[in-house]
C-alpha cells in the first residue's frame, strides 16, 4: 500500500500543474467575473433617514400621538351587490356604442327590462 505522504505529494502537484494551465483562462474572465452579461443584483436604497422635525414643535415637548382611528365599512348586502355587478356588465357593454345605439339601448331597458337590453347591446355592437 502506498504511502499517504507520497500520494499528497502527487495531488499537491496535479493541483499546481492544473492551476498553471489555467491561468490563462483566469486573464479572460476580467474584472466582471465569468459571466458579464449576467444581471448584477440591485443595490438597497441604502440608509432610512429620519422623519424631518416638526417646524412648529419645541424640542423638549413630547410629541403628541395622533393616529386617526381606522373607520369600518358597513357590510354590503348581497342585493346591493348583485345590483353593482349588473350594473358594472351594463356599463361594459354599452362603453363602446354610438349616442343612437346607447339610446336605443337604453329604451330597451327601460320598457323590457335588463336581460333584453344586454340582448340588445349585444346585437347593436355587432351591426
Amino acid at each position: 500500500m502506498p504511502d499517504i505522504f507520497v500520494i499528497l505529494d502527487d495531488l499537491g502537484r496535479s493541483v499546481d500543474a492544473l492551476r498553471k494551465h489555467l491561468n490563462p483562462l483566469r486573464a479572460l474572465i476580467g474584472k466582471d467575473g465569468p459571466f458579464p452579461m449576467a444581471v448584477k443584483p440591485v443595490r438597497g436604497k441604502g440608509r432610512r433617514r429620519r422623519a424631518r422635525r416638526v417646524a412648529g414643535r419645541k424640542p423638549g415637548r413630547p410629541a403628541k400621538a395622533t393616529v386617526v382611528p381606522v373607520r369600518r365599512r358597513k357590510p354590503v348586502s348581497a342585493k346591493v351587490r348583485a345590483m353593482r355587478k349588473q350594473q358594472g356588465r351594463y356599463m361594459a357593454a354599452v362603453r363602446n356604442l354610438t349616442v343612437a345605439q346607447r339610446a336605443e339601448v337604453k329604451k330597451v331597458r327601460q320598457t323590457k327590462g335588463f336581460k333584453a337590453a344586454m340582448i340588445t347591446a349585444a346585437k347593436v355592437a355587432t351591426r
